[in-house]
């Protein structure tokens, strides 16, 4: 981008700021009038009339309506926006308000606003907090909080105006606590719950709910975890977490919150870096980056990563081979128009990949079973390979209106052979005994999204306004074959009767089980939508962030297995998801919200008789307040919601009920989510990044449903207190060299009631807590050196409950992973 600043006029400036200094260094007395003066210029009211746009414009525009002179540095505010400034205010405040969150700081001085960085700030991007402000990349900015995000509402809002729960997961804290993978960010982010599904299948929960909307770079896509590879970061620059529901931007959102993955962008500096870590239970990955201009004017830029891991687990017999190659380039069609381009291809080869984890005993309790054993024979299999390909195109306008043009294709297939414990029993010794099913599918499920958008600042009543509007349209097609094993004799059941303590899975000989009774599944989703939401400034202080979003929802699915077939149908047209939310600012400081929202989802589960279940409709309400400190390098979050929904789905557990072939379903009738967000993250102080989240949650049924279990608790796999704190402190003085950090994990008690106590049993998990241990030693400017202990004190825990014949999955026993990243 051009700077808005002649070079003469410029230099001119830097001439005068010159023999200002010169005089007061001349002359005693002229300090004291100097500060009066500029103490006078920065008290002085005016009416300022500034649209959000580049921040190089917004204060030449805030100059001049001050009647002030502007000096400052061109690549000071290069590539950066503004926020709109509306209203009677001091130039101090108008200042201030212009410049929250990028990094930099104004003063007056001989009648010219100087616009710098913070005296002392450090240069050493190791320990240094970058400005976080106008940009949403995070890397290199060495924080663990970002600058604009617009996950929740579509316009580029920072984390204190945003009216929603959401916490970021910068590039810094990746890095910092060594995670690799979606389950390790899981971990890591205020209020959300891992929920494992097998060994390479995870779900997440957020305020009592499974959260299934995910967002690529802010265009929705489809989260299935049979299929999604998300199990190698390097790619993404950050997370978004959006706690609450977010309709407005996914249309059939859920009321537990988003997840949006936002990936590493084409740099127009030359950046290269080589990553090579090892760790426990032979882990070695090696990750290459290599990024920068393509021509002499920048104008076009590129980016490639790679990365390459292997490991074994702690379960014996399991390992896995990841692969995963990303390219990006950026071309600038002009001075205001971007095409980004790019894809990826992940590919994960897991063999002895567990389907159902750990069994218990018939009543529940825990058996006396070792974290290394598997109860999956040594020929099963869970291999994942996606292909994704996307293009954004976008235009900015003078006026400060941006439009954008996306799309977003995917293909993900996976390819699985196993078997897993099903129904058990108690025989006459006491023993608790299972049988044995199992069999291969492959799974092939396509995606494509468009998203065409426009936002920016509209001037109504005599007040500047933002606005955005959009339409999309999703296409998702799954295309799924496979078969039961049977037994030689013609049974499905491939084993009956083993004792999970003795049992050996290696005496499956795959070689004498039949593959057949064919099960396939073909379905289509199709979402067409139009949204609009704007943020309205009604007073000073007081602003409106309303939308609503329309969308048409198209479903079927067509199952058949052996002589069984059921085909499922549903249609929603010019459905209405509306939105509103009040912000007020206290002060430059902190605000507070008030934010509403409905709930709709279709879903394709089946009750027991076959029939689809209604969709998930509800509301959601929460009050909260934000504050940002430290030019936006700390933001803290608070919140209390209320969700109400029906019609929520719960697993039956007991299969043999379901007069389908397929797992099967009960509506639990009314649910009530209520509960507490805190979150804090940032440079707290100098040299200290740290990360604080805590979250209450309480999910009960408050509606009769089909087992009358009115009161009883929902989800209660996901605990009621979460505790999750991170840190990274760069030691100084002769040590500087050094940093020390890591991490803690609390949760307090889970059951298994929810799913369980209509069999008659409820499995319990007591509260816990994992501490994890960083340090790292800078060896040069080049070279650095990183140790993360996880799981510091060997904690033994389930980290998932699901029923006695399996889905119990231990937490990750104590982890040590060395990493050397050379940048060159």
């Amino acid at each position: 981008m051009s700077s808005p600043f002649p070079q003469s006029s410029l230099l001119a400036r830097h001439h005068v700021a010159a023999a200002a200094i010169a005089l007061l260094a001349l002359h005693a007395p002229l300090p004291a009038l100097a500060q009066g003066a500029a103490a006078t210029d920065m008290a002085a009211t005016a009416d300022f009339h500034i649209a959000a746009q580049p921040l190089g414009q917004a204060l030449t525009q805030l100059a001049r309506q001050a009647g002030l002179q502007l000096l400052v540095a061109p690549e000071l505010v290069q590539e950066r926006r503004a926020p709109a400034v509306e209203g009677r205010f001091t130039t101090a405040v108008a200042v201030d308000r212009l410049l929250r969150g990028s990094g930099l700081e104004g003063h007056v001085s001989q009648g010219t606003l100087v616009v710098d960085k913070p005296a002392g700030t450090s240069t050493l991007p190791e320990v240094t907090v970058s400005a976080v402000g106008e940009t949403t990349t995070t890397e290199g900015s060495g924080s663990y909080t970002t600058g604009l995000m617009s996950t929740s509402t579509k316009l580029p809002l920072s984390i204190r105006e945003t009216p929603q729960s959401l916490t970021v997961v910068t590039r810094q804290k990746m890095d910092d606590q060594g995670m690799l993978s979606i389950d390790d960010v899981a971990n890591s982010t205020t209020g959300v719950t891992l929920n494992r599904i097998s060994d390479d299948r995870s779900s997440y929960y957020a305020r009592g709910f499974a959260i299934g909307s995910f967002l690529q770079d802010g265009v929705p896509i489809s989260y299935e975890a049979d299929t999604s590879t998300y199990d190698t970061m390097a790619m993404y620059d950050h997370v978004e977490v959006v706690r609450g529901p977010t309709g407005l931007m996914t249309g059939v959102g859920d009321p537990s919150g988003t997840i949006n993955f936002v990936r590493k962008r084409a740099p127009r500096e030359t950046q290269r870096s080589l990553t090579l870590r090892g760790g426990s239970w032979n882990q070695a990955v090696g990750e290459l980056d290599l990024g920068g201009a393509l021509n002499e004017d920048g104008s076009a830029r590129g980016r490639v990563v790679a990365s390459l891991q292997s490991r074994d687990h702690f379960t014996d017999g399991y390992s896995s081979k990841r692969q995963l190659l990303y390219g990006t380039a950026e071309l600038d069609l002009g001075r205001d128009t971007t095409l980004s381009v790019g894809g990826s291809y992940v590919n994960e080869d897991n063999p002895g990949s567990q389907w159902m984890g750990v069994p218990r005993a018939f009543d529940g309790a825990p058996l006396p079973i070792s974290r290394s054993q598997r109860f999956s024979p040594s020929w099963s299999k869970w291999d994942k390979k996606e292909v994704s390909l996307f293009a954004d195109l976008e235009h900015r306008f003078d006026s400060g209106w941006k439009a954008r043009l996306a799309a977003r294709a995917l293909q993900a297939k996976s390819a699985l052979d196993g078997a897993y414990l099903v129904y058990g029993g108690i025989d006459h010794q006491g023993r608790t005994l299972y049988d044995v099913a199992g069999g291969p599918y492959d799974y092939d499920k396509k995606q494509l999204s468009l998203d065409a958008s426009a936002q920016g600042p509209v001037r109504l009543f005599g007040r500047e306004h933002d606005l955005a509007f959009g339409i999309s349209r999703r296409t998702i097609r799954w295309n799924d074959l496979g078969y039961s094993y049977l037994s030689p004799n013609g049974d499905w059941l491939i084993a009956e009767g083993v004792d999970p303590l003795t049992w050996n899975p290696d005496s499956l000989d795959r070689s004498s089980l039949l593959a057949e009774d064919l099960w396939s599944r073909k379905q289509k989703t199709t979402l067409t939508s139009a949204y609009a939401t704007g943020r309205f400034l009604l007073a000073a202080p007081l602003s409106l962030i309303a939308g609503a979003r329309l969308d048409w929802y198209d479903f079927s699915n067509s199952q058949r297995q052996g002589s069984w077939s059921k085909d499922r149908a549903f249609k929603e047209s010019a459905h209405v998801t509306p939105y509103a939310a009040l912000t007020y600012d206290l002060n430059d400081t902190y605000s507070v919200y008030a934010s509403y929202t409905s709930i709709f989802r279709p879903q394709d589960y089946l009750d027991v008789s076959g029939s689809m279940l209604p969709p998930v409709e509800g509301r959601n309400f929460e009050l909260g307040l934000k504050g940002s400190y430290l030019h936006d390098r700390v933001n803290l979050a608070m919140a209390v919601f209320n969700t109400t929904q029906d019609n929520l789905p719960q697993a039956i557990a007991n299969i043999a009920s379901c007069t389908v072939p397929t797992n099967c379903y009960r509506s639990v009738g009314k649910v009530k989510s209520r509960g507490v967000d805190v979150d804090i993250n940032g440079e707290i102080l100098p040299r200290l990044n740290a990360g604080l989240g805590y979250t209450y949650t309480q999910a009960k049924i408050a509606g009769e449903s089909t087992d009358g279990s009115h009161g009883a608790p929902y989800a209660s796999h996901t605990p009621r207190h979460q505790l999750k704190l991170s840190a990274m402190y760069h030691l100084s003085g002769d040590l500087d060299a050094w940093r020390v950090g890591g991490g803690l994990r609390y949760q307090s008690r889970t059951t298994s009631e929810s799913t369980t106590r209509a069999e008659g049993y409820v499995m319990r998990q007591s509260a816990y807590a994992v501490a994890d241990l960083v340090v790292g030693y800078r060896v040069s400017r080049q070279l650095d050196l990183q140790l993360n202990i996880s799981n510091l004190f060997d904690k033994h825990y389930y980290q998932t409950l699901g029923t006695n014949n399996g889905a119990n999955y231990f937490g990750t026993p104590r982890r040590l992973l060395l990493s050397a990243k050379y940048q060159f």
